[in-house]
C-alpha cells in the first residue's frame, strides 16, 4: 500500500499548490450553475412539475451534478498516453506495483483535493444563490453518498479502458473527449433521463452511465426511492465487477504484448 498511497498523497499536495486553477475551474462551475438553473427557471415558468420533478428539485440537481462534475477528476487516460508517447510506459510495467493501481491512487489524490476545493465551494455558492434542498431523508442521503463512491470507480474504470486505446493507436486523439461528452448526455448529468423519450430510457437502463450521476442525484432528490436505490446501487456493483473485469483483461494483454515485443 506504501506506493499507492505516497502518489495519493503527492497529488493532493500537487493540488494545493496550482491556486489560481482552482479558482478559474470554481468560476466555470458557477457559471454553469448560473445559466443551466436559469435556463429550468424559464422551463418552469407556468409550471410546478415536470415529468415528477419541481423546479426546486431540478435547481438542487443541477448544483448538486456540477458539484460532482468538479469532483470526479480522471486523468488516467492522459496518464497512459504520455506514458505511452514518452515511451516510458513499458519500464513503468515491469515494476512490481499495479500500474493502473497506481494511476488510481493519483487520480483519487486529486479527487480528496478536489472535494474541498472544488465540490464544497461550488455546491455552497450555488445553494446560497439558488437555494439547496435538504436530502430526501437519511436512509437516501447514505445511500447517495454509497452511490457517488461506486460511480466514481465505475467512471475511473471507462476512462482508464479509453485510455489503453493508445497502446493501438499511438495517441488518444478525441477518443478522451468523447466519452466525457457521451457520459455528460447519458449520466443524467445534463438533464435527467426522465425527460428522455421512454424508450431512450429503456435502452440507457442497460448501459452503466445512469449510474455514476442519475442514480445518486435521484437518491438525494427522493427521486428514486430507497427501495428501487437498493435494487440499482446492486446493478452499479455488478456494472463495477464487470467493468473491472475487463480492464484486468485488457491490461494483462497489454503487460504480455509489450514485454513480447520488448523481446
Amino acid at each position: 500500500m506504501g506506493p499507492y498511497f505516497y502518489k495519493l498523497k503527492t497529488e493532493i499536495i500537487i493540488g494545493l499548490t496550482y491556486r489560481f486553477e482552482v479558482f478559474a475551474t470554481l468560476l466555470a462551475r458557477y457559471v454553469q450553475i448560473v445559466a443551466t438553473v436559469f435556463l429550468w427557471i424559464c422551463v418552469y415558468q407556468d409550471r410546478k412539475s415536470i415529468h415528477g420533478m419541481t423546479r426546486e428539485q431540478m435547481i438542487t440537481w443541477m448544483i448538486l451534478s456540477a458539484g460532482l462534475s468538479g469532483l470526479y477528476v480522471l486523468d488516467v487516460p492522459s496518464r497512459i498516453s504520455s506514458g505511452v508517447r514518452m515511451g516510458s510506459i513499458a519500464v513503468e510495467l515491469i515494476r512490481p506495483c499495479s500500474l493502473p493501481g497506481l494511476f488510481c491512487a493519483q487520480d483519487i489524490g486529486q479527487t480528496v483535493d478536489s472535494f474541498f476545493s472544488k465540490f464544497i465551494p461550488i455546491v455552497l455558492l450555488g445553494g446560497i444563490t439558488f437555494g439547496l434542498l435538504p436530502p430526501a431523508g437519511a436512509v437516501s442521503f447514505i445511500l447517495a453518498l454509497i452511490s457517488v463512491g461506486i460511480g466514481y470507480f465505475i467512471l475511473w474504470l471507462m476512462y482508464d479502458l479509453v485510455g489503453t486505446l493508445c497502446f493501438r493507436t499511438m495517441v488518444l486523439g478525441q477518443f478522451d473527449a468523447v466519452l466525457r461528452t457521451v457520459i455528460a448526455i447519458f449520466s443524467g448529468s445534463m438533464i435527467p433521463l426522465a425527460f428522455f423519450p421512454q424508450p431512450m430510457q429503456q435502452i440507457l437502463a442497460w448501459m452503466p452511465f445512469q449510474y455514476t450521476f442519475q442514480l445518486p442525484l435521484g437518491l438525494y432528490i427522493g427521486m428514486i426511492s430507497v427501495r428501487e436505490g437498493l435494487l440499482q446501487i446492486g446493478i452499479q456493483i455488478i456494472w463495477l465487477c464487470i467493468l473491472n473485469m475487463m480492464t484486468v483483461i485488457v491490461w494483462n494483454r497489454i503487460r504480455k504484448y509489450i514485454l513480447i515485443q520488448g523481446g
